[in-house]
């Protein structure tokens, strides 16, 4: 089975020169998320992340611009940019873990309340064309908390939906759940990616043998 393999973001490592030495001298990316943009309670994107997003500093097979944020308004502003740039899709980063970002209701503290969720993607649907793609974590206390945005998540065309298998307040401690992965597995029916813990290549193809339907992960 042929199989997609994507960059996960890193802030303040995987920007433009660290993707393009990447792809220049080893390969193999079939697809790199840009670092998050986030506002900062400032409706404009910043000079850092214009730099990062410009056409003409990516040598990439693909970039797809990723946004954090709790604010429709702010969601808006960034489709409007990365269409600008000529992007059509933009990732929603639901999956950030730490205390600076959840305590703000942002990554993967915003899972647990589908309502605003729903609000959001409502809006993004209805006043842009983006096609819209989401990274997120099982929830943030409780594994079981995605479980409960899926019917929210199928209202809309999400493209895809790259799950790591912890819960937030784990940060990157521990172990992660496959359990509850694939308790996502069957409960979505929307196109899921894996995400947490692939390290080498033996892992690699274990992931591979336990979850056969999967064929992209980052």
């Amino acid at each position: 089975m042929s199989f997609t393999l994507l960059s996960s973001p890193l802030q303040g490592f995987t920007e433009f020169r660290f993707r393009n030495a990447v792809h220049k001298y080893f390969g193999g990316i079939d697809t790199f998320y840009a670092p998050y943009i986030r506002f900062n309670n400032k409706p404009e994107i910043s000079s850092k992340y214009q730099r990062d997003l410009q056409l003409e500093n990516n040598i990439v097979p693909e970039l797809i611009p990723q946004v954090m944020t709790n604010s429709a308004d702010e969601f808006i502003i960034a489709v409007k940019y990365i269409r600008s740039l000529g992007y059509k899709e933009l990732n929603w980063n639901l999956g950030c873990p730490y205390p600076m970002v959840t305590k703000k209701g942002m990554g993967s503290g915003l899972i647990c309340e589908p309502s605003k969720i729903d609000e959001i993607l409502d809006r993004v649907h209805t006043e842009t064309d983006v096609i819209v793609s989401m990274k997120m974590r099982m929830g943030y206390l409780e594994p079981t908390e995605i479980l409960d945005t899926f019917p929210i998540l199928e209202k809309y065309p999400i493209k895809s939906i790259a799950i790591h298998a912890r819960i937030g307040k784990q940060l990157y401690k521990g172990g992660v759940d496959l359990e509850s992965f694939q308790r996502c597995l069957d409960t979505s029916k929307h196109k899921l990616y894996y995400n947490g813990d692939i390290t080498t290549v033996a892992g690699f193809r274990k992931m591979q043998e336990q979850f056969p339907t999967i064929d992209t992960g980052c």
